[in-house]
Parts: C-alpha cells; sequence; structure tokens
C-alpha cells in the first residue's frame, strides 16, 4: 500500500475547510466511494457534496488523525470529530477509523468511516437517546 499518498489524503483532511473542498477532487480516482453511517456513494462529485453538506451543518470543524497504518490492501487510521452545530452552535465530538483503499496512481477509491452512530449521535437526540439507553441497560452485562 502506497503509505505515502494516505499520509497526504489524512493531512488534507486536517487542513480541509469548505473553501478547500474542491481540491479534494486531486486525491480521488473517478470512482472513489465514500461510505459511513448515512451515506454511500459513488463518484468524485458524489464525494465532494457528502463533504460539502457536512460542512453545511456544522461549523468550527476540528479533524484530528492518528496512528496511520498501512499494509498490503488498506490503510487505516483513527480520528477525533470536533465540531459545532450550525443551528444549535452545541458542541459535538465524534471518535472512528477510517479505512482507505488506493489505486495504482495513489488515488483514493474508497473512503469508509467506521463509527458509532447510536452511541455517539443518536443517544444525544432527547426521545431516540431515552429509548436507545432503555435498551443498552435491558441487552447490556450487568456490572458486578
Amino acid at each position: 500500500m502506497k503509505r505515502a499518498p494516505a499520509a497526504a489524503y489524512v493531512a488534507f483532511l486536517e487542513a480541509l475547510t469548505p473553501e478547500r473542498l474542491p481540491e479534494l477532487s486531486a486525491y480521488l480516482a473517478p470512482e472513489a466511494r465514500f461510505k459511513d453511517p448515512f451515506n454511500d456513494v459513488t463518484g468524485r462529485e458524489a464525494v465532494l457534496r457528502v463533504f460539502a453538506k457536512i460542512f453545511q451543518d456544522v461549523t468550527d470543524v476540528a479533524f484530528t488523525a492518528r496512528d496511520l497504518v498501512c499494509g498490503d490492501g488498506a490503510c487505516f487510521f483513527a480520528w477525533t470529530l470536533r465540531c459545532r452545530r450550525r443551528r444549535s452552535g452545541r458542541p459535538l465530538t465524534f471518535e472512528g477509523v477510517t479505512e482507505l483503499r488506493l489505486d495504482a496512481q495513489g488515488r483514493i477509491v474508497a473512503h469508509i468511516d467506521h463509527w458509532d452512530a447510536a452511541s455517539q449521535l443518536y443517544a444525544r437526540l432527547p426521545v431516540l437517546g431515552r429509548l436507545l439507553g432503555g435498551l443498552r441497560r435491558r441487552l447490556g452485562a450487568e456490572e458486578s
């Protein structure tokens, strides 16, 4: 796996702003796929729309990546995203891991985010959070 192109892409994501969003295309293969708990899109323009939507919904975005590890077929890195909801100003923090797949030219063909939307987002919603909390207590192991 090509660590240098993956590291360059990760560094770009850490510095990404709405103004720099068009530059993201240079890192993506034409058939690039982006997948997370809410999206599964293919193609550069579709990936750009996902990132644009993020910037529409939140402000004060601070994305920090760490521990980039590359193997024969993929690279993985852990990350933390801190931001504020645009409408309420409420701070949010998300943590996850991204799987990257690159083509022979070092362009991203797959960016797959793995993170727990249930505990990191849904549980923060008033009604849904109470339902998930009750379900977690029913299905979880008892504390000792």
